[in-house]
């Protein structure tokens, strides 16, 4: 009796599902994925639980979780034929807000033999940001203002790179001046076009 019961428990936990690459952090106010190695389970008896937050199954192995709020320890629980099979804890964080700046720009501001060529304006994420959630710049709007504050062009850029014409004016610009940036439209896989609620000055020094 006793090694008919282990050969089935044996059976029975062979082949198991386990979680997948899920990281210690998720991130409050996106949709975060948990994957899972079904291992030849049967998906329809695959469940995953969660204690707080909302939980969406998207495919066989993809499931789809958005916290609550910011907390310490959130548990999911992975059960296969109503048998709890594993356990992983991770906490919750507000998504690091990343910076905007030109390639050549440094603590917000550009040195004048730099204005020829900044570099792409480009969004500077954390480390732990998520790839998923990154953004590229589509159009941006940038306005050159002398040293004394009077405007001397203004225009809207396709893209991440000046073209020459703003390149042009740029190089005009000394000491003092001021490059601003706003109406920023990006685009995310996840959230199509937006409106980036940005506006940038930057300084041209020495």
């Amino acid at each position: 009796m006793l090694s008919t019961f282990i050969a089935s428990v044996f059976i029975v936990f062979a082949n198991i599902p386990t979680f997948d690459k899920v990281g210690e952090v998720v991130y409050f106010g996106i949709e975060n994925s948990i994957n899972i190695q079904l291992n030849n389970c049967n998906p329809e008896e695959i469940q995953l639980k969660v204690n707080v937050g909302s939980l969406q199954k998207r495919s066989d192995s993809t499931y789809v979780y958005i916290p609550q709020g910011v907390q310490d320890e959130i548990k999911f629980k992975l059960y296969y034929k109503k048998v709890l099979c594993a356990i992983t804890s991770v906490s919750s964080r507000m998504l690091p807000e990343p910076t905007l700046a030109f390639e050549k720009e440094i603590g917000g501001s550009l040195k004048e033999k730099d204005l020829e060529n900044p570099g792409k304006l480009l969004f500077n994420y954390a480390k732990e940001y998520p790839d998923f959630n990154k953004s590229k710049i589509l159009t941006f709007a940038i306005m050159l203002n002398d040293k004394q504050g009077v405007p001397i062009y203004s225009t809207t850029i396709k893209g991440e790179s000046l073209d020459n014409v703003t390149l042009n004016n740029l190089k005009k610009l000394t000491k003092g001046a001021i490059i601003s940036i706003d109406n920023i439209i990006t685009t995310n896989i996840n959230k199509g076009n937006n409106r980036y609620p940005a506006y940038k000055q930057i300084n041209v020094i020495d």
